[in-house]
């Protein structure tokens, strides 16, 4: 197998910091922006949280991919474009 430089200086910094080691509220924030991204409901991810309030939702929602005008439209519609 062929590793390259990248994976050598990943190995290197992965010894020698937490640069790139997983936190759990990076990843928690990571679920939460793919889920809204994504369109799930607030209601529902609120419940999977395990939340009754979900008052960081603007700092999410900094993270979150605007939809283009006729997507956008089209959403509050409640139509699907193809």
């Amino acid at each position: 197998m062929r590793h390259s430089v990248h994976d050598a200086e990943f190995a290197k910094a992965n010894e020698t910091s937490d640069k790139f080691r997983p936190r759990s509220d990076r990843l928690r924030a990571t679920w939460i922006v793919t889920h809204l991204q994504a369109g799930t409901r607030i209601k529902e991810l609120t419940r999977a949280l395990g939340v009754e309030k979900f008052e960081n939702l603007p700092r999410y929602l900094e993270h979150v991919q605007a939809l283009d005008v006729a997507s956008y439209r089209a959403q509050l519609r409640g139509t699907v474009i193809q």
